[in-house]
């Protein structure tokens, strides 16, 4: 059988070519003590070493700019004063400071349950070896024999490794690690490359040089197709590319049901590069901006000037309206940087808006932050895990503290900013109606709403099927939501990943929902879903 399933799917598409096996070396990271006149020569040697990795990176084409958020790794001001002090005070040679500094960083961002995070320890990986390979002069050339376009194969690979080639060269990419989200996802989706990752197991499997197809709609690899097999896919391909010319038709087209109602759709983002790929297929309002990207990928808080430099170009690039999320840590999400000690049961402790209330370190720069940047375009606040009135209440206050003291400062901003609430428990349901009293709009996160709801931890594969996709507990917990915003007239939109399931998107219409935003590669199907809604 020369039909191989397995791996998931990064990027989607079909293409059919040869394949190039990648061999990475492994080259040992030495150790041993410096001399004391050897010091400041190997010191030296690694702020060179960050000067050229720095520069081999912003060099680089990327388009979804990962590889500038690793240039500023390379340069973080805390690592490198690690390193600086492992090489000056421990003697140690450079490459074993640069590997033990990078390592301690890697060691809590993997701590974390949050897979954002985790996937985030990809960046210090990569960064780390990086700048071993330029310290050991042992820079690799693992695409010197590729001399046609290939399906590349490898164990892994970063995005440098893949922007350092044309990309004519590269018809696809079958990887054995990496997850959906992963940065050479992020690539592949921006190339528009077919890939698989996540494929360990299919890897031995592959001869370098043989013929295979790649469908990366269904995760399967063809080994030395037939005729037959390679006509069939060809014919899918065909579809492929008709499909993608549909879907350009479909960001013209308005987000109406056939009856005409008009349903607002809007996305769910995390970096500017998302929202600038949401405007390309059409959708102006971003309805959730998880303002976490702004404290990840560093090892410090981001200081109010640089959160209102941030907000302000993001309100800029949008062209409608923009929901920014207030910081939402705790439970799986942590910041390494900014321990907040350990729980027994951290999804039902510290978390949210309980940490916010507590730490004016987070609240005020970032509230501050937001309110200046509100004049540069159409601003919306969202507090997350908001479980009753009074929490609600709180952080109106803390705004109007932020408010009074940019007026005596003679800073701008508007005062009419709409703020809106997580609805994310069974508490803020059964207080909906008073909730939605002191706010202008809810959001309803299903994820953590769902988990609550049936006190299932949706990331445990024992219990997380333990529940179909609607069962009746939560539609009649949207329902009182739903009922609740319309009675007190404000918007409520849903924006959890049952927003953007198209098995569910007709029923949560019927119930009277016209509001969704959601992630961008569920943006088009839902749209579509919409269109054909009665």
């Amino acid at each position: 059988m020369n039909k191989l399933h397995g791996g998931i799917s990064a990027s989607e598409g079909i293409t059919i070519g040869q394949a190039y096996v990648v061999i990475r070396k492994s080259f040992p990271i030495p150790n041993y003590l410096l001399s004391e006149n050897q010091i400041s020569s190997e010191y030296q040697r690694y702020l060179t070493a960050v000067e050229v990795v720095s520069n081999e990176l912003l060099t680089l084409h990327d388009s979804t700019s990962i590889l500038a958020a690793q240039a500023e790794l390379v340069r973080d001001e805390s690592i490198m004063e690690h390193v600086k002090l492992a090489i000056n005070q421990k003697r140690k040679n450079v490459e074993l400071a640069v590997y033990e500094s990078y390592q301690d960083y890697l060691t809590l961002f993997e701590q974390s349950d949050d897979p954002y995070l985790k996937e985030r320890a990809t960046d210090i990986i990569e960064v780390r070896d990086l700048l071993l390979l330029h310290l050991q002069g042992a820079s690799e050339k693992l695409f010197h024999n590729l001399i046609k376009p290939s399906i590349i194969i490898a164990e892994d690979l970063s995005p440098s490794d893949i922007l350092a080639i044309p990309s004519n060269m590269i018809k696809g990419l079958i990887l054995g690690q990496g997850s959906s989200n992963s940065h050479i996802a992020l690539i592949a989706k921006s190339l528009e490359i077919p890939a698989i990752v996540a494929a360990k197991e299919l890897l031995p499997q592959i001869i370098n040089g043989e013929e295979l197809i790649l469908d990366a709609y269904e995760a399967v690899i063809i080994l030395k197709p037939t005729s037959d097999q390679i006509e069939e896919y060809q014919s899918k391909l065909k579809e492929f590319l008709t499909l993608k010319q549909e879907e350009a038709k479909l960001t013209l087209l308005p987000v109406v049901t056939l009856s005409q109602k008009p349903i607002k759709l809007s996305g769910n983002a995390m970096n500017l590069e998302e929202v600038a790929r949401f405007q390309k297929i059409g959708c102006e309002n971003i309805g959730l901006f998880r303002s976490e990207f702004l404290y990840l990928n560093r090892s410090n808080l981001p200081s109010e000037q640089e959160q209102y430099q941030a907000y302000k170009e993001l309100l800029l690039l949008a062209d409608g309206e923009v929901t920014i999320r207030t910081l939402d840590i705790g439970g799986d999400k942590t910041l390494p940087y900014y321990p907040l000690g350990a729980e027994n049961n951290p999804f039902l402790g510290y978390r949210g808006i309980r940490i916010y209330l507590d730490r004016e370190e987070l609240w005020k720069p970032q509230l501050r932050a937001l309110l200046k940047a509100s004049i540069h375009g159409n601003l919306r606040i969202l507090f997350p895990m908001i479980t009753e009135v009074s929490e609600l209440i709180q952080m109106q206050q803390l705004l109007t503290i932020c408010k009074e003291e940019l007026g005596q400062e003679g800073i701008s901003f508007r005062t009419n900013i709409p703020i809106g609430i997580m609805i994310e428990t069974p508490a803020a349901i059964l207080d909906a109606a008073v909730l939605a009293k002191h706010c202008d709009f809810f959001s309803i996160g299903t994820n953590d709403l769902t988990q609550y709801l049936f006190a299932i931890d949706r990331t445990n594969p024992m219990v997380s099927n333990r529940y179909e996709l609607l069962p009746n507990a939560l539609l009649s917990a949207l329902t009182m939501t739903l009922r609740a915003a319309k009675e007190n007239h404000i918007p409520v939109s849903i924006c959890g990943e049952l927003a953007g399931n198209v098995a569910a998107i007709d029923t949560l219409l019927t119930l009277g929902f016209d509001e969704f935003s959601v992630a961008i590669t569920r943006y088009n199907p839902i749209k579509r879903c919409i269109r054909n809604y009665p």
